[in-house]
């Protein structure tokens, strides 16, 4: 049943970052995609992007630049802004999270 249980989720996750889908041109866009979606499925139980919040979203940058070493610490910045980018122009999400990827955000770069 748990084998179940995470197909379905795996193929609502796909559904819902348009893995598959050819609508998303730009490369860089779809590889950060992606990545997220790996982690996504991988290291959390979301089963709808609409709970990715800010929070998910630094630990993704924190995953990538200190266990993963699939990508560098900027590429997983830009992995970020991507997936916000497609929130924001592609699905066109009423709910973006708010993620400070700027140098004020302080705490956060000290941290990582």
């Amino acid at each position: 049943m748990q084998s179940l249980k995470e197909k379905s989720r795996q193929l609502l996750l796909v559904e819902q970052f348009h893995i598959h889908d050819h609508s998303i041109g730009d490369r860089e866009i779809k590889e950060s995609l992606e990545r997220l979606f790996t982690y996504i499925l991988t290291k959390t139980k979301i089963w709808y992007i609409e709970f990715i919040d800010e929070k998910v979203l630094y630990d993704y940058i924190r995953y990538q630049c200190r266990s993963s070493g699939e990508v560098d610490f900027y590429q997983a910045v830009r992995d970020v802004k991507n997936y916000l980018y497609f929130l924001r122009y592609i699905r066109r999400s009423k709910y973006i999270p708010e993620v400070d990827l700027s140098i004020k955000n302080l705490l956060l770069w000290v941290e990582i």
